[in-house]
């Protein structure tokens, strides 16, 4: 993951998997953008030749739809390596936690449609940076767990909590969060 703060705020992200999850890791993945511009996805198979890298066309990855369904779950991103702390989980009830590994990763599957937020009650500012303006990219929201916009200070360098979601769909999930107190 590479990301650019520029004045405090992150502006520039980039996300690298270089094999996605199948059984031969044959193909890779970079995710990139800035909030003005949008979030773009990349390709990779193994065994390119550098003509075929030099000739792929980024896809543009257009903004999170609107309102869900009325049957809508929320899929939440939660750590695969340790459990989630009780109170976060019954403050999201009744989403579903997805076990991930990896703040990178997390962010991923929710830019790709397949987390609709990212809850965390602690990481530290390289974990997020990269993220956040690809997140804000597709026009999602990111915030800290008292729901003030992330700065990134120096000297600085642990969040104590994290709410990254799409926008409409996962408003409620961050009301709830932050009538918990997480």
């Amino acid at each position: 993951m590479i990301g650019l703060t520029i004045n405090d705020y992150s502006r520039i992200g980039v996300i690298h998997f270089p094999f996605i999850a199948l059984p031969d890791k044959s193909k890779g993945m970079t995710l990139f953008g800035t909030g003005e511009h949008g979030c773009y996805s990349v390709d990779y198979t193994a065994g390119m030749t550098p003509q075929e890298m030099a000739a792929r066309v980024p896809e543009y990855m257009a903004p999170f739809e609107g309102a869900p369904d009325e049957d809508f779950e929320v899929r939440v991103a939660v750590s695969s390596n340790r459990p989630a702390e009780p109170e976060m989980m019954t403050a999201i009830a009744p989403s579903t936690g997805v076990g991930l590994g990896g703040c990178g990763n997390k962010v991923a599957q929710l830019l790709l449609d397949n987390a609709d937020a990212y809850i965390t009650s602690g990481l530290h500012y390289w974990d997020i940076c990269a993220c956040e303006p690809l997140i804000r990219a597709r026009g999602g929201n990111v915030f800290l767990g008292n729901m003030d916009k992330i700065k990134y200070v120096a000297g600085r360098d642990y969040i104590d909590g994290l709410n990254a979601s799409r926008t409409v769909a996962c408003k409620a999930l961050m009301d709830s969060r932050r009538a918990a107190k997480l």
